[in-house]
């Protein structure tokens, strides 16, 4: 079987819908351009945008806890001016690096989260790294038969968006993925080392469609297999541009 790229993906701001993309160039090192770039603050946060370093994610209105963020779609250009929409229409937008731009961002934030605790909500941007959960600059892959497999165990579909990969790939076996751990791949003209597992939280357990917790997704992972794990972590080596269509293979040594 030869595993194919069917989709590339950038989640603007952590823990919103994010964008597809029809082509992304990958640095050494670097994370997936424009993704988690950005991440909502609350009152109690430990987050400093004088020194906006890693933090980790109960720093941040999460959908581990907030699950009406899964409404919201997060879409970030080439000058990084920052676009949410709600059902298809956008509701705000402007150019965070202002603060007139930023101001009206954190304003409709504020709006929305009014039922949640801890507000008025401000807007974070990461300095070099994305506010992903980790605090090293990972690529994400998911490989649609795992999300597969999990569709069988549960018996009603589980969209491989709910894992927010940056790299959906099919066409090989359901878990495949983890025997490339330690392992280098070619992806389109880029070269990645698979680095490590990726632990899943009760963020998967939100549908992507309709905002609503239906699914227990790290239950049903310790149940079924025996860990709550789900997708890969793989740094960048080598630059390069990938593209839907592109096949994965593993670098023979």
């Amino acid at each position: 079987m030869t595993a194919t790229v069917s989709g590339l993906y950038r989640f603007p701001v952590k823990s919103m819908l994010g964008e597809r993309l029809a082509t992304v160039s990958l640095s050494p090192e670097a994370i997936f351009p424009g993704d988690r770039e950005f991440a909502i603050v609350h009152k109690t946060s430990a987050w400093d945008s004088t020194a906006p370093d890693w933090r980790p994610k109960t720093d941040f209105v999460n959908l581990s806890r907030v699950e009406k963020l899964a409404n919201l779609r997060a879409l970030l250009d080439e000058d990084k001016h920052l676009e949410i929409c709600r059902a298809g229409k956008r509701v705000v937008g402007g150019d965070p690096a202002s603060s007139a731009g930023r101001a009206v961002i954190e304003q409709f934030l504020s709006a929305f989260l009014g039922d949640v605790a801890n507000g008025p909500f401000r807007l974070a941007q990461a300095r070099e790294n994305s506010l992903t959960d980790v605090p090293v600059p990972f690529v994400s892959l998911i490989n649609v038969e795992s999300a597969r497999y999990l569709e069988r165990v549960v018996r009603q579909p589980v969209d491989p968006a709910r894992f927010r990969g940056n790299i959906v790939f099919e066409g090989l076996p359901a878990w495949g993925e983890f025997d490339w751990i330690g392992e280098e791949i070619v992806i389109g003209t880029a070269r990645l080392k698979v680095e490590e597992r990726i632990g899943r939280c009760a963020a998967t357990g939100v549908n992507p469609r309709t905002a609503q917790r239906d699914l227990n997704i790290v239950r049903t992972l310790s149940e079924a297999l025996g860990h709550t794990d789900m997708g890969v972590y793989a740094s960048v080596k080598e630059p390069g541009t990938i593209r839907p269509g592109d096949t994965i293979a593993k670098v023979r040594v």
